[in-house]
């Protein structure tokens, strides 16, 4: 299983390069182009071999070639298939893979390219290099390219005639989002209503010039039910709230019968003292909507709603 740690440092070799400023290679991190750097680059060979005069740029360098003075008995890893032998298990498994395996676990996956390399970083450098300019996501149906999966997919929907905008006023479905938008300029107009002398306006500016010559005392509506007394700063709002709160319907256990005041209160209710009870929270939901909206409109847009889903299967 992945950790953490090592999935955050894959995802960074797979989404960022650099490039050595001297020679141009590329690496798939930091770190391997500050190693890069302080080895080719560096004339420093600060990693001396105590037995000879060799010396080396790197620690790991000289740890292989130390192995060059061990006495061949401690060669104990024996290579099957050849007469090769090894000092670490490690060494041998690599021969395996390398030279009796031929094993290039990492496939270059863009069309009509089928080079495959030992590391990672490899192949991190081949795409960055022979495939930089191209566009890496293709469309199956008419081969046209982008450069992101999000482009590709909304390019498909041309194609399955997927309409996925929907205009919750009606329920009219669009293809693309800018016909969404007509649509409702044109089908739709927003009207700014003052809901004090009940003027109109479909620019929003313009109404709010004139609000600014009424009161605001007037811009205070209060529910007249006995024992409400709410505050609303529109007609609109105190009209919802009149419709939701004061209505007949009333949020109900399906189990003990019991009538409860809000959609929350019966939530609560059915989690402690009705465990198991049938949630009907959703009806409630649905019944509210109808009283605001009206059933006319809730009934266009859910049938609207099912042509669209039905359209998009074929």
């Amino acid at each position: 299983m992945e950790t953490k740690k090592e999935k955050a440092k894959n995802q960074e070799k797979e989404t960022q390069n650099y490039k050595c400023p001297k020679c141009k290679k590329l690496f798939a991190s930091r770190k391997r182009l500050t190693r890069h750097l302080n080895t080719t680059h560096s004339e420093a060979r600060t990693h001396k071999c105590t037995i000879c005069d060799s010396s080396f740029k790197r620690s790991d360098h000289l740890k292989r070639h130390m192995l060059k003075h061990k006495p061949d008995r401690e060669r104990i890893f024996k290579c099957d298939k050849c007469t090769k032998s090894f000092f670490t298990k490690d060494t041998l498994r690599k021969h395996k893979r390398f030279v009796h395996e031929k094993e290039l676990p990492y496939k270059c996956e863009w069309e009509n390219c089928d080079k495959q390399f030992r590391k990672r970083s490899k192949l991190k450098y081949h795409i960055a290099k022979d495939h930089k300019h191209k566009k890496p996501y293709k469309c199956s149906v008419c081969k046209s390219r982008f450069d992101h999966p999000s482009q590709l997919k909304r390019h498909q929907r041309t194609h399955t005639k997927e309409k996925t905008n929907i205009c919750i006023q009606c329920g009219m479905a669009f293809m693309k989002f800018y016909e969404l938008q007509k649509h409702i300029k044109e089908m739709h107009p927003r009207i700014f209503k003052c809901k004090v002398c009940q003027k109109e306006y479909t620019n929003k500016k313009s109404y709010e010039r004139h609000i600014q010559k009424h009161n605001p005392k007037d811009f205070l509506f209060v529910c007249k039910h006995e024992g409400c007394n709410k505050i609303f700063s529109c007609q609109g709002s105190l009209d919802v709230h009149i419709k939701v709160k004061h209505s007949n319907i009333k949020a109900h256990c399906g189990k003990c019968g019991k009538t409860l005041s809000s959609t929350s209160a019966l939530i609560k209710h059915q989690k402690t003292a009705c465990k198991g009870a049938t949630n009907n929270i959703d009806q409630i939901k649905i019944d509210k909507m109808k009283i605001v909206n009206g059933n006319e409109n809730i009934e266009n847009i859910q049938n609207n709603n099912e042509k669209n889903q039905i359209s998009t299967q074929f």
